[in-house]
């Protein structure tokens, strides 16, 4: 007789002595157990457990159907993970765009600051400060 594998477990505590026979590919009882095997079916037939673990098993997707979604998923997967990936890139392009406006603005800003020392008469803001500002601004814009 052939029984549901999730029965495995419950007939090996049933029967400790049992060893499974790969070329048989089923387990294998002393013949001595074979009367007690019979009365643990019939046990297990009135149980109504049995009827009960075909039903499960018949709403279990068929093995194709469950490979099926499984390489459905897998597209699906893939699929995400290209259009996140496309959208990092574009948002890193758009990073980039504005990073660069922002840095142009900061440097107009210092030439103006520089104009308006020098109008005032004040020593002028060396060009070296400008670049560090511009590159210390441009390092904590990539931190973010």
């Amino acid at each position: 007789m052939s029984l549901p594998f999730l029965l495995k477990d419950l007939f090996k505590r049933s029967f400790p002595s049992a060893l499974w026979g790969p070329d048989v590919r089923c387990w294998v009882i002393p013949l001595e157990q074979a009367e007690r095997l019979n009365q643990w079916i019939r046990l297990v037939e009135r149980s109504g457990l049995l009827e009960e673990i075909r039903a499960i098993e018949r709403r279990l997707p068929e093995t194709q159907e469950a490979q099926a979604l499984s390489a459905e998923l897998d597209q699906l997967r893939d699929e995400i993970r290209d259009s996140l990936e496309e959208t990092i890139k574009k948002d890193q392009r758009v990073y980039r765009k504005h990073l660069k406006a922002e840095m142009t603005a900061l440097k107009r800003d210092f030439a103006q600051l520089r104009a308006a020392r020098q109008a005032q008469d004040q020593p002028p803001i060396p060009d070296r400060s400008v670049d560090s500002a511009v590159s210390a601004f441009a390092s904590s814009a990539e931190e973010r």
